[in-house]
């Protein structure tokens, strides 16, 4: 995603005066990786550790707290969502890719499990972890 694009999304989502979008997007371009070798772009993110890409998000959350009722939990970009049936997973992915898609990313549908509600408590440790919250 080109910076200029970005920037129109976060200055949407948040109105923020223009000293702080030209601070905060001056950083972004520095912090953004680019090879020794070439000149800088006004394109990607940094990929040092700080939360940048949660900007990309906000909407990807939005869609989620609206269509699970709250039933999801995201760090930056690992996502686990609760629904009642794999036709709801699969309309949520849908909506998901597509507001992601137009950001310029989409899911990486290799990496995308639909797990039934018997795969998550074992994956997820859930009888262990209640166990765990009760001491």
């Amino acid at each position: 995603m080109h910076f200029e694009e970005l920037r129109r999304v976060v200055a949407s989502i948040s109105p923020t005066k223009e000293v702080l979008l030209d601070l905060l997007f001056t950083l972004v371009q520095d912090l953004a990786w680019n090879p020794d070798y070439l000149p800088r772009t006004a394109r990607g993110l940094p990929v040092i550790e700080i939360e940048a890409p949660r900007l990309l998000l906000f909407e990807v959350d939005r869609v989620l707290n609206q269509r699970t009722k709250g039933s999801f939990v995201r760090w930056m970009d690992d996502i686990n969502f609760g629904v009642q049936t794999r036709d709801d997973a699969h309309r949520i992915l849908g909506e998901l890719n597509d507001v992601l898609k137009s950001r310029g990313l989409e899911l990486n549908l290799g990496k995308t499990e639909i797990l039934t509600s018997k795969d998550v408590r074992c994956h997820f440790l859930v009888k262990e972890n209640l166990e765990l919250d009760r001491v």
